[in-house]
């Protein structure tokens, strides 16, 4: 029989009104003990609170007012809970929470061992999507009431705890002792539960492994293929002619009756799919360019997919397909490629295959690789390095490697993705990544067989269809197409992207951030001693040195010295010549002082300004010394160079210290470029953040017009290029698209456009609204503006119910407003969400849909991407008309480049631009067919202005209701309970 750590253990929950122990108050107990696997006893109590609950407290755990009216307080309570405590070891989900509280209100440290169940499921179960309690009992099958109540989760979280406890027991003995033998490094609270598993559980008495084997990886097998048979496969590609896609035959597997349609769970014929499956087709085969916008509900990666994995398989051919977001990116991935390779499967005997091929090249065996730059994954070498000196890392660096440890003999990948990491994190995970400057390449030990770049890379150069995003695509056209295999066939979807993700990839940028991360990588002082590159390589010339007291090593060690000398007025250079910009963007946008963002233009003007000879002599001395550092590594890279003959292997740190070398080179190369501002067709900015005393700044150049570069990257070079998105026509014009990316000047003959409705029938499905009786926001400025709509908001999302999305156009407005009405929204039950204020994207997401009469403020990214089907989302409010800032670089740039050209600004480039972003913030409300709702503008500019008729013109629904708010809050009523009107 296992043996149980510790003959008892408690655990135990707590239920508070808020998140800070000196502002929130304790309102329920609850703890569980256990015995040799077992629950044994219980405890549960409500405390009556000093201060009335809040109402979200009330919506998220039931526990009413009257309730805890009732209740002891806290001081009754308080022995008795402790008294239950006792001395034993405590168990507790994100511990530092509850513990925290428990210690304010005690005025005292706890005596007792604690294990949190976060840190040990992070090790037990690192591949799981997140480590909430909830997330990690569906996964497990756990029992879980899904109340936010102290005992329940108090219960669940102790399943938890003998699921892992069961998990880790089970670990190979090699992962045991790695555990400990980083862990002996640092204090960490886990410390005596790994040391009792590895004392009294593994009871193997066979030698283990010294550090740094690497021998608990999962066994991966050779990697089929590789470059030498693709390098086969393409001359017998080019050798053959081209197979053109049959449509009669994809039409066929999608009609009501075909043999995909079962395929598909809830399949619905569109006359709309089939007539972009047909023009994509027709693009595959005449080399074409199609640009295709495709109303929502239209089914348009089903509409590309087919086609292009078919035109791949039947030609050994690759399609690549680029995504802006994330989300559609997992969508593809996760949904709809699969649901595409069964219904591929279905209609086997449909699908002609290749002359000559076999079952295993079935066009329903078409291969997929989801491509990721190198950063996403480990290096075994960097890795490697690590484990053989972890005590040169600092506490939090450490805890992380633990998580690492534990993930490396589960995963297959490699691929942070699988690791949930949060943005405290990413800085410990570049440690570890993979990067193409430290890569030692055909030298590297771990190359062959176990590299897990190489094996994506050939996991790439054997598939059909390449899944990237945006960035990716552009990092690969910007490097010579270094990134990515060879392909002439591109689909890129969320295509109404495509000039911002170019003019952000194609450009340039520095950070302060940036400069002192790269000077920390080689050196940094910590409370626990100085670590780094530096450091990490005179610890091994000393540990040398004890080998062979005749090794010369003192020349590399006076590098060494030099450089530390150097670094120290590289910051010093940084911070002055940083500083001087968050002084100038501040002044120049009024907020001084004040946390935020702010932007600067810089122009060929500003050479005249009071600042820029002081500024450009701080730089010039950075510059000095980003020099003098290279010289430095270079120097230290031919020491080294020589000792790599003497003494054995220094390969690993020279290419370190080589890469080190490369990104001061770019950094000095990148503010030179900035800072002359001689390109004309570039524009050159500032960008500052400060938070408290803490900020980054940014120098940033990118290209004001990328139409050229992507003729010449793109439309010139390839035989296809697919774009598609729900928005990307003004009326029914592509006029301004075609402009903004180029393909104008494509040859007419090579390019196709279609423009498809959307399936739903929003005349009946929709209400579109707009409030008359509001002031107009570009003459009474936004304190008014937002006075005048707090009161519409009020009443709007009291009829409701919350179950709506409200859209700004700057977080500044949102923050305010949502300061003003927050009270009131909770005093009618209604929970309010703001952006970057209760969370971010994802976290707001997932508590709406959870959480009833909810309402999300919505800023920038909420505007488009956002598919919420049903009752859940019954109304969109969109507060002004998105029109860009003018004053934003990129942005008076463009207009500037526009009025160049002897044409209107605002006509041309700004009222476009604000009707595609308008009609994204629409589609967030109708997602299926079965949805209904209301979507109100509150901006009057839409009827009062003439250019209002182009916002209309371009919504899928025609009709609209133009009122004050008492008769549309009346008709709003009616809507929600009877349905259209005839």
């Amino acid at each position: 029989m296992i043996m149980a750590y510790r003959p008892v253990l408690i655990v135990f929950d707590l239920e508070t009104t808020g998140l800070s122990p000196n502002e929130a108050e304790i309102i329920e107990f609850g703890a569980v003990r256990i015995e040799e696997g077992r629950i044994t006893q219980e405890f549960q109590t409500l405390v009556r609170p000093n201060r009335p609950i809040p109402p979200k407290i009330i919506r998220l755990t039931g526990i009413t007012q009257e309730m805890l009216d009732q209740a002891p307080t806290l001081a009754e309570v308080m022995p008795n809970f402790l008294d239950f405590l006792d001395e034993y070891p405590l168990i507790a989900h994100q511990a530092s929470f509850d513990v925290g509280f428990l210690e304010y209100n005690l005025g005292r440290r706890l005596i007792n061992e604690v294990l949190d169940t976060v840190e040990l499921a992070r090790l037990a179960f690192p591949k799981v999507s997140n480590h909430k309690l909830i997330t990690l009992a569906k996964e497990l099958n756990l029992s879980l009431v899904d109340s936010h109540r102290a005992l329940e989760d108090a219960r669940t979280t102790a399943q938890l705890f003998l699921a892992i406890d069961t998990v880790i027991k089970g670990w190979e003995p090699v992962m045991i002792r790695r555990v400990n033998e980083l862990a002996a490094t640092f204090s960490w609270s886990l410390n005596g539960y790994f040391q009792y598993i590895e004392k009294h559980i593994i009871k193997q008495s066979f030698n283990l492994p010294k550090r740094g084997g690497l021998n608990y990886l999962v066994p991966l097998p050779i990697a089929a293929g590789g470059i030498f048979a693709r390098e086969k496969e393409k001359r017998e590609r080019d050798s053959t002619e081209f197979q053109p896609v049959d449509f009669e035959l994809l039409n066929k597997l999608l009609q009501p009756d075909g043999a995909a349609a079962d395929s598909f769970g809830l399949y619905e014929y569109r006359p709309q799919q089939i007539s972009m499956l047909s023009q994509v087709a027709e693009a595959f085969n005449q080399d074409q360019h199609l640009l295709v916008e495709a109303g929502t509900g239209t089914g348009k990666s089903l509409a590309y997919l087919l086609p292009a994995v078919v035109m791949a398989v039947q030609n050994q051919d690759k399609v690549v397909v680029s995504t802006h977001t994330i989300t559609l990116q997992e969508q593809l991935w996760l949904k709809d490629i699969p649901q595409l390779r069964e219904a591929l499967k279905a209609a086997e005997g449909i699908i002609i295959n290749p002359e000559g091929t076999n079952a295993a090249d079935s066009v329903a065996n078409f291969r997929t690789a989801l491509v990721k730059g190198r950063s996403n994954y480990l290096c075994l070498r960097k890795w490697s390095a690590i484990e053989q000196v972890p005590e040169l890392y600092t506490v939090e660096e450490k805890r992380f490697f633990l998580r690492l440890l534990a993930w490396l003999c589960q995963t297959c990948t490699g691929d942070r993705s699988e690791l949930n990491l949060h943005q405290q994190t990413l800085e410990a995970w570049y440690l570890v990544a993979a990067d193409s400057e430290s890569c030692l390449g055909v030298k590297c030990p771990w190359y062959s067989h176990w590299c897990f770049v190489m094996r994506a890379r050939r996991q790439c150069e054997d598939a059909h269809l390449l899944v990237v995003n945006h960035s990716l695509l552009f990092s690969d056209l910007k490097t010579d197409n270094q990134v990515l295999p060879e392909y002439n066939r591109l689909i890129i979807d969320e295509a109404h992207h495509l000039e911002d993700a170019a003019t952000e990839h194609l450009g340039l940028q520095i950070s302060f951030l940036g400069l002192i991360g790269l000077g920390n990588g080689l050196y940094r002082q910590t409370r626990h001693g100085p670590i780094g590159l530096l450091i990490n390589l005179r610890n091994r010339w000393n540990r040398l040195k004890l080998q062979n007291k005749d090794l010369n090593l003192e020349p590399g060690e006076r590098c060494i010295e030099e450089m530390l000398r150097i670094l120290p007025l590289i910051k010093e250079q940084a911070e002055t010549f940083f500083g001087i910009i968050i002084s100038i963007a501040g002044n120049a946008s009024g907020k001084e002082g004040v946390p935020g963002r702010c932007s600067y233009r810089l122009r060929a003007d500003s050479t005249v300004a009071s600042w820029w000879e002081g500024w450009m002599g701080t730089r010039d001395n950075l510059i000095f010394y980003l020099k003098s550092i290279q010289n430095s590594l270079g120097t230290l890279d031919s020491f080294m160079e020589a000792l790599e003959v003497e003494s054995g292997n220094w390969m690993g740190e020279k290419k370190d210290l080589e890469a080190r070398r490369q990104y001061y080179l770019q950094f000095q190369e990148g503010l030179q470029f900035i800072t002359a501002l001689a390109e004309e067709n570039w524009v050159y900015w500032i960008e500052t953040e400060q938070r408290a005393e803490n900020y980054n700044c940014l120098l940033r150049a990118a290209p004001i017009e990328v139409a050229e570069l992507l003729v010449h990257y793109l439309f010139e070079p390839k035989k296809t290029v697919i774009l598609t998105s729900a928005t990307m026509a003004v009326g029914n014009s592509f006029k301004h698209f075609m402009d903004r990316i180029g393909l104008n000047q494509v040859s007419l003959d090579r390019v196709r456009i279609l423009q498809l409705e959307s399936p739903f029938t929003y005349e009946e499905q929709a209400l579109l609204c707009v409030v008359r009786d509001l002031p107009n926001p570009a003459e009474v400025g936004d304190k008014l503006y937002i006075e005048a709509i707090c009161n519409v908001l009020e009443e709007l999302l009291a009829i409701t119910k919350g179950r709506a999305m409200v859209l700004f156009t700057s977080h500044s407005m949102l923050r305010e407003t949502y300061a003003r009405i927050k009270p009131a929204l909770e005093s009618r039950e209604i929970n309010l969400l703001g952006h970057n204020i209760d969370g971010g994207h994802s976290r707001l997401m997932e508590e709406f849909r959870t959480t009833p009469r909810s309402v999300i403020f919505g800023a920038s990214t909420f505007w488009e991407g956002v598919d919420i089907q049903g009752e859940d989302l019954s109304c969109v409010i969109i507060v002004k008309l998105p029109f860009l800032p003018p004053n934003q670089p990129i942005v008076e740039a463009r207009l500037e480049a526009v009025t160049r050209k002897m044409r209107n600004g605002f006509y041309n480039y700004t009222l476009p631009e604000a009707i595609l972003r308008l009609k994204q913030g629409f589609g967030r409300l109708i997602r299926a067919q079965s949805d209904r709702g209301i979507v109100v503008i509150l901006d009057n500019r839409i009827i009062d202005k003439s250019y209002g008729q182009w916002f209309f013109k371009s919504l899928p629904l025609k009709t609209h209701l133009r009122a004050n708010l008492d008769f549309l809050t009346d008709r709003i009523n009616d809507w929600l309970r009877i349905g259209p009107r005839p």
